[in-house]
């Protein structure tokens, strides 16, 4: 005998057999064919329910405890058909509810699901820590230091719980502004250095290491875009690989209360920062020795595909013993991004104005623009909105040198307006000219 009419005949290990009569037709076939027949006799005859349809249905029913009296009609698993039924899944009449109100076989078999319930709102800083950890699915909190104290006159005081870390208070004692200490990992952070478009920096103290450091914390409006963080962090870890004398080094990059940061070696900003914010015009040797340490930084940046793309005097700084390093690497992007990045307006070239590209030329500007500040003592350009001062670099050039300072020599201003000028072929094409030409000049003096 062949294999499949036999498969075909066993459904539940039973065989088929014909009804006797008709009133016998549902009785004889299996138990789930059965279920798939129950329909009522006082609707007009439609498509069948599928035997899945109905199982899932009726499970769902059951495991939300419905009963006949809620709705749901349990099926007969009797041979005789007694009336229950032959009722439709139609919900049975109540006295409770009126007839308008009464629950539709859909909603009796698919209850609607009640609403998860929301939870509790949480704290902004909790809430962007949750949602915008970087590092490795790594964020630590920023917290108070167990007793506080004064970094002027060493006085302990004590805060209120509610108040955040690293505010800025007046100190009880010495009324002397400064920021309350508060730990990030282990690292404390006891000063606050400078505060820019990016963000905060504060020197802080490694207890792991025993050393002091500075810490750049970037802002809120930095860390708004997911993807930008991921980018910078990236971009950051890269040029964690430069080693160069004239390169600030980054020490480790982490997430503290949904913000990213910097660890980075602490330096001085006396010898040149300050002195330029102060009006200050710098020594024409200094100030070349200057350029051209910041050169072969920029140099060694720019053959790993690197662009600074916001050199400034607020990003040269120097070391103990007088070495001008470059700072805030950590905000390069790839040369292959031809609008990435960020900067300051008053030293962007023209063409990253206008977007049209950037290359290494573009951090010849920025830091041509810094040398003239440096040596001027004051801004080529001293317009402060920055809609209007893009118009200005866009249609005017800076003044040369040796017009507002006579004493300076020719090939000095000649070098640093070279490396200002509008269109980037007009710059030197490459590093090495560059640099030999500071050679040349300070050669010269």
């Amino acid at each position: 005998m062949p294999l499949l009419p036999t498969l075909a005949l066993a459904v539940d290990e039973k065989t088929y057999a014909p009804p006797t009569h008709q009133s016998d037709h549902r009785s004889a076939l299996p138990k789930k064919r059965r279920l798939s027949c129950l329909e009522s006799p006082s609707q007009p005859k439609t498509k069948k329910r599928s035997l899945l349809r109905f199982s899932s249905s009726l499970k769902h029913a059951k495991n939300k405890g419905l009963t006949e009296e809620q709705g749901i009609s349990q099926p007969c698993t009797n041979n005789a058909d007694p009336p229950s039924a032959q009722k439709s899944l139609l919900p049975a009449a109540s006295t409770a509810l009126p007839e308008s109100k009464r629950p539709t076989p859909r909603q009796a078999l698919n209850p609607p699901q009640k609403s998860p319930q929301k939870s509790p709102k949480k704290s902004r800083r909790k809430s962007r820590r949750e949602s915008r950890c970087i590092i490795g699915g790594k964020d630590v909190p920023i917290i108070l230091t167990d007793r506080p104290c004064c970094i002027h006159c060493g006085v302990h005081f004590a805060v209120d719980d509610d108040i955040e870390p690293l505010s800025r208070i007046n100190c009880p004692s010495c009324q002397k502004r400064q920021i309350i200490t508060a730990r990030i990992d282990h690292f404390i952070c006891k000063h606050r250095l400078g505060r820019g478009g990016m963000g905060v920096t504060y020197q802080a103290f490694d207890e792991s290491l025993r050393r002091d450091v500075a810490i750049k914390i970037f802002s809120k409006n930095m860390t708004r875009n997911q993807i930008n963080i991921e980018n910078m962090v990236n971009e950051a870890r890269k040029a964690a690989a430069l080693s160069h004398p004239h390169i600030v080094p980054i020490y480790s990059i982490g997430s503290a209360d949904g913000a990213p940061y910097i660890v980075m070696e602490l330096l001085s900003d006396d010898l040149i920062y300050n002195k330029v914010c102060k009006g200050e015009a710098l020594d024409e040797r200094f100030t070349l020795e200057v350029g051209l340490s910041i050169c072969k930084a920029l140099c060694e940046a720019n053959k790993k595909q690197l662009l600074h793309l916001d050199v400034k005097p607020a990003n040269i700084l120097t070391d103990s013993n007088g070495v001008a390093k470059l700072i805030d690497f950590g905000l390069a992007c790839q040369m292959h991004d031809p609008l990435k990045g960020w900067g300051t307006c008053l030293y962007m070239p023209p063409e990253r104005l206008t977007r049209k590209g950037q290359d290494w030329k573009s951090d010849q500007y920025s830091l041509g623009i810094s040398l003239w500040r440096m040596l001027a003592g004051k801004a080529p350009f001293t317009e402060t909105d920055v809609p209007k001062l893009s118009k200005i670099i866009l249609s005017e050039a800076p003044p040369i040198l040796t017009t507002l300072k006579p004493e300076l020599h020719e090939w000095t201003a000649g070098l640093i307006y070279k490396m200002m000028a509008y269109k980037a072929e007009d710059r030197y094409q490459s590093y090495p000219k560059l640099i030999k030409s500071f050679e040349t000049v300070l050669d010269a003096l």
